[in-house]
């Protein structure tokens, strides 16, 4: 059993997807998988994601949903078919650095008490180029302030997370009535109990894409933030 397992969900990303998984095929660590949930994709997005499977197969494992669920839900689906010590992500736009999975696990590996460790990522353009003044500096959070910090939002790309999964299995993981800010949500709950900490590290680069899930449901986005907010709020009266 891998020690890690990259979480993947696609749907319709060939425009970047090859990048995407030749970023998490070269990491510099070696025990881990990428466990693929393609979301009932039509654009030619499975036969890249099968020449990765081909040449990799001890690393690719891909299964297919019959019709679109969409990320969350595809998300812990992929959850559901791992049993590794770690949880990371991967979006199908964005790219991770060599040495991401590697300096994560030394790093969690020394500290059993961490839930959520993730990094510092730069902003590039729809066309790959690094942003000039795309330096997420303010990624870096006080580990000891977060819970309170998320209240004023958030503070965590997504695709840099390494999650421990005995610490964030008591929180069921995604929440699927909480579309496009699932991870956010997932942020804010386990924050109140457990320790999330950020390397100081750039690992990621995260894609500026105007065609991205984001983008397209900024209205869904804005409402299901408040909603999340709303909800941290009640819990800790």
């Amino acid at each position: 059993m891998p020690r890690v397992s990259v979480l993947m969900s696609v749907w319709n990303g060939i425009k970047y997807l090859d990048q995407a998984l030749f970023s998490i095929a070269n990491q510099t660590y070696k025990d881990y998988e990428v466990v693929i949930i393609d979301d009932a994709s039509t654009d030619g997005s499975p036969e890249v994601i099968e020449k990765y499977r081909e040449r990799l197969p001890g690393i690719f494992r891909v299964v297919r949903n019959e019709k679109n669920y969409g990320l969350v839900k595809s998300l812990n689906k992929a959850i559901e078919l791992t049993d590794s010590e770690f949880l990371a992500r991967q979006d199908d736009d964005d790219i991770s650095l060599p040495h991401k999975l590697s300096l994560q696990v030394a790093y969690a590996s020394q500290r059993s008490d961490i839930s959520v460790l993730s990094t510092q990522a730069i902003t590039m353009t729809e066309n790959g180029i690094p942003v000039l003044d795309g330096y997420m500096d303010d990624l870096v959070f006080n580990p000891e302030t977060i819970s309170k910090d998320l209240l004023t939002g958030n503070k965590i790309v997504h695709g840099t997370v390494l999650m421990r999964r005995s610490l964030i299995r008591p929180f069921n993981f995604y929440d699927e009535s909480l579309k496009h800010v699932e991870d956010y949500d997932l942020w804010l709950r386990v924050s109140e109990k457990c320790r999330m900490e950020c390397l100081p590290k750039v690992t990621y680069l995260w894609r500026a894409n105007l065609s991205g899930v984001s983008h397209r449901n900024t209205k869904l986005q804005t409402q299901n933030v408040y909603l999340a907010k709303q909800r941290a709020i009640e819990r800790r009266k």
